[in-house]
C-alpha cells in the first residue's frame, strides 16, 4: 500500500525538475562560482625528499636528509572560491647521517588545517597544524636512544584535478621540533631542530 505513495512522490519530483532548470537551479552543480566543487572526503599518497637540520652545543650546524614516502587523508568545504579543510598524513622516512654518531629520521606526522583559493580545478593552499618526528641518535659502540618529538609544522602547496576524483598536488612543508634531552653513554646533550620537506603526492576524491 506504500508503493503508491513514493511513486507519486517521485513523479512529482521529476515533473518539479524542469521548472527549477527553467530557474537556474541544478542540485548537480556546485555553488562555486567555478562551476567545480573541491568537497568531500579525499586518500592519497606521497613521496619526497627531506632535510633535518640541528644545532649542537657547541654553535655548530649539520644537516642530514633522505627520501620519505607515506600516505594521507582528509576532508574538503566549499564556501564559494575559498576552501577550508583539515589532514592528516604518516610518512616513512630515511633521512639520515652516519659517522661516529648516526641521525636517523625514521617516521613523521601530522595534524593540519588547509585554507586556500580555487579557480576551476586549481587549488593554491597554505596548512599549518600539530607535526611529530621519530628521531634516532646512536654511536658506533652501538648505544642508542629514539625520541619523538612533537612540535608544529606549516607550509602550502599547490593543488590540480586530473580528472573528477583524482588530483595531483605539490607542497612544502616545515617542521620545528623542540629539543629532548639524549644520552648515549657521554653524558646527557640536546638534541632536535627542524625538517623541512618538499613532497609530491595523488589523492582520490570521494
Amino acid at each position: 500500500m506504500r508503493i503508491a505513495p513514493i511513486a507519486l512522490a517521485l513523479s512529482l519530483a521529476l515533473a518539479a525538475a524542469p521548472s527549477h532548470a527553467s530557474d537556474g537551479f541544478n542540485p548537480f552543480v556546485s555553488t562555486n562560482p567555478d562551476g567545480f566543487s573541491w568537497d568531500g572526503f579525499y586518500l592519497g599518497a606521497h613521496g619526497g625528499y627531506g632535510w633535518f637540520t640541528t644545532t649542537w652545543p657547541s654553535g655548530h650546524s649539520t644537516t642530514d636528509q633522505g627520501e620519505l614516502f607515506g600516505g594521507h587523508g582528509g576532508y574538503n568545504h566549499m564556501v564559494g572560491r575559498l576552501l577550508f579543510g583539515a589532514e592528516i598524513d604518516l610518512s616513512s622516512a630515511t633521512i639520515n647521517k652516519w659517522s661516529r654518531f648516526s641521525d636517523h629520521v625514521s617516521l613523521l606526522t601530522s595534524a593540519r588545517a588547509r585554507a586556500g583559493v580555487t579557480h576551476d580545478r586549481y587549488l593554491l593552499f597554505a596548512t599549518a597544524g600539530i607535526g611529530a618526528a621519530r628521531i634516532s641518535q646512536a654511536r658506533f659502540t652501538g648505544a642508542k636512544q629514539s625520541e619523538t618529538h612533537v612540535g608544529w609544522v606549516a607550509g602550502g602547496g599547490l593543488e590540480v584535478m586530473l580528472t573528477d576524483f583524482l588530483s595531483l598536488r605539490g607542497e612544502y612543508l616545515h617542521y620545528q621540533l623542540p629539543y629532548k634531552t639524549y644520552n648515549l653513554g657521554l653524558g646527557n646533550f640536546r638534541y632536535g631542530g627542524n625538517i623541512d620537506l618538499v613532497r609530491g603526492g595523488l589523492s582520490v576524491h570521494f
